[in-house]
C-alpha cells in the first residue's frame, strides 16, 4: 500500500465527530471531498483536476456532502469501484485531460460501512488543462482547488503556476549551461530522453547509472528482437563498465522538501551554501534558513551579506528573508491564558510540548497544536521532541488546510530560528 494511503493517513481521514460517531470530524477543504456515492464523470473529474492543479487531496465516496455522515456505497457501487480500475480511470482522465494526472483508488471498511476513497496527487507538469469537451467540462478548462469547492482557476493562482514553469525552466537551462561550463563545451553532448539520441561535437562514450543499469536490456545492433515495455537500449559498439568510485555526481536542484526534510531531521548537508540560496529562490520566504547559516558557519551579518548576493531568487522572497534576518519579522506568538476555547487547546498542546508528553496529531486540531509551538521560547523548546512533532506535521501536510500549512511553515521557522540561538 502507497504511503499516501497508509493506515495512518486512512485513520487520520476517517476520525469522528466528538458530537455523533456518525459523522466526520473534519470538513471539507483545500485537500478533501465528500461524494456521496461513486460515479466516474465530468464532476468527478473536474475535483481531480483541481486537486492536481494544486496540492493534490483525497475524495471519499460514500459521504453526505455538508453533514459528513457516513453512508457507504451500496454493493453495487462497490463493485463498481473494483470493477473501475486504475487502467481505465487513467484512460479517461487522459482522454479529457493534459498533462497526466496520476490517482491511487481503494475500498476502505470503516464503522461497517465500505467506502471508496481516490487519492489525487498533485501533478509535476502544471496546469493541468482540458483537452477536450465533455458534458461539464469545456477544452482549454483549468480548475483548482478552493478551500471546499473545485472550480475554474483565478487569475492570480494561474500566474503562480506560470511563475513556476518559468523560473524552473530557466533553473532547469542554468544547471545545464553550468554543467556544461564545468566539462567544457568540446567536451559536453547532448542527450534526447525520448529517443535516446546523443549529440556533441566528440561523442565517443557517454555514462549510464548504476541504478538505470539494472532497468536497461541491451540491443547489438543488428539483433534487434522488442519486448513491449521492456527499456531498450541500442548498443552500437562495445559496453564498458567502471568501477563505482568512477561515477561522478550531477548536482540536482535543492527542492522545498529537501529544504524542510534536512532541517527536521537536523542532517548534516554538503553545500549549505546551495540550501541558502535554494531558500531564496522558492514561492514562500519562510524556510529554516538559520540552520544551514550555522552549518556554513556565518553569523547574521555575513548571512545577511550571502543572501544579498543570491543572483537566481525571487525578488520578493529574498527581500522578505533580509527582513527577517534584520528583526523585522517576528514568528514568535504571544501565549496567553485567555479562558477561550482555542487557547485552551493551545494551552493544553503548549504544556505537553513543554513536558515533552507524548501527543497524538490530531489534524482537527493541529491549527492550536501548530500555533503553540510558535509560543515556545528558548528555554521551553525540547528540540527532538518539538522536531518529531513538526516532521510529522510536514510529512503529512497533504492533510492541512492552506493557511495551516502556511502557519506549519512560520513555525518551523521560528523553532529554527530559536535553536540556533541568532539573536533579535
Amino acid at each position: 500500500m502507497s504511503e499516501v494511503l497508509s493506515s495512518e493517513i486512512l485513520n487520520k481521514l476517517f476520525e469522528l465527530s466528538d458530537s455523533d460517531e456518525r459523522i466526520l470530524a473534519r470538513a471539507e477543504d483545500e485537500t478533501v471531498e465528500y461524494k456521496q456515492s461513486f460515479s466516474f464523470g465530468d464532476k468527478l473529474m473536474i475535483t481531480i483536476a483541481g486537486f492536481a492543479n494544486n496540492r493534490g487531496g483525497f475524495i471519499i465516496h460514500g459521504v453526505e456532502d455538508g453533514t459528513r455522515k457516513l453512508l457507504g456505497l451500496t454493493d453495487t457501487k462497490v463493485r463498481n469501484f473494483k470493477r473501475f480500475d486504475l487502467a481505465e480511470a487513467t484512460q479517461r482522465l487522459t482522454d479529457r485531460f493534459a498533462p497526466n494526472i496520476t490517482i491511487q483508488m481503494l475500498v476502505h471498511e470503516f464503522a461497517e460501512l465500505k467506502l471508496g476513497v481516490t487519492y489525487v496527487s498533485e501533478s509535476k507538469e502544471k496546469p493541468v488543462v482540458a483537452k477536450s469537451n465533455g458534458r461539464d467540462i469545456r477544452e482549454g478548462d483549468i480548475y483548482y482547488s478552493y478551500g471546499a469547492m473545485r472550480t475554474r482557476i483565478k487569475y492570480a493562482e494561474l500566474r503562480n503556476i506560470f511563475d513556476e514553469v518559468v523560473r524552473r525552466k530557466v533553473a532547469q537551462l542554468f544547471e545545464h549551461v553550468d554543467l556544461i561550463s564545468k566539462i567544457g563545451v568540446e567536451n559536453a553532448a547532448i542527450m534526447d530522453s525520448i529517443d535516446g539520441s546523443v549529440f556533441g561535437p566528440s561523442v565517443k562514450s557517454f555514462v549510464i547509472s548504476e541504478d538505470i543499469l539494472d532497468q536497461l536490456k541491451f540491443v547489438k545492433e543488428g539483433e534487434f528482437t522488442e519486448t513491449e515495455g521492456a527499456p531498450a537500449l541500442k548498443l552500437v559498439g562495445n559496453l564498458q563498465t567502471y568501477d563505482s568510485d568512477s561515477r561522478v555526481e550531477v548536482p540536482t536542484r535543492i527542492s522545498e522538501e529537501g529544504i524542510y526534510s534536512a532541517f527536521l531531521k537536523q542532517e548534516s548537508v554538503t553545500s549549505p551554501l546551495e540550501y541558502i540560496e535554494a531558500c531564496c529562490d522558492q514561492l514562500s520566504p519562510y524556510f529554516p534558513i538559520y540552520y544551514y547559516a550555522r552549518q556554513a558557519g556565518l553569523d547574521r551579518s555575513s548571512l545577511r551579506k550571502k543572501v544579498e548576493q543570491v543572483t537566481d531568487a525571487r525578488s520578493h522572497t529574498k527581500n522578505e528573508i533580509l527582513k527577517r534576518i534584520d528583526g523585522e519579522t517576528r514568528l514568535q506568538e504571544r501565549h496567553s491564558e485567555t479562558k477561550t476555547n482555542a487557547h485552551q487547546f493551545r494551552n493544553k498542546y503548549r504544556q505537553d510540548l513543554i513536558t515533552e508528553n507524548d501527543i497524538t496529531v490530531d489534524f482537527g486540531l493541529s491549527a492550536y497544536l501548530i500555533s503553540a509551538i510558535r509560543t515556545l521560547t528558548y528555554d521551553e523548546i525540547k528540540t527532538s521532541h518539538v522536531l518529531k512533532i513538526l516532521l510529522n506535521l510536514f510529512e503529512n501536510r497533504v492533510l492541512l488546510k492552506d493557511i495551516q500549512f502556511s502557519n506549519l511553515r512560520k513555525a518551523i521557522c521560528h523553532i529554527d530560528f530559536a535553536i540556533n540561538q541568532f539573536d533579535e
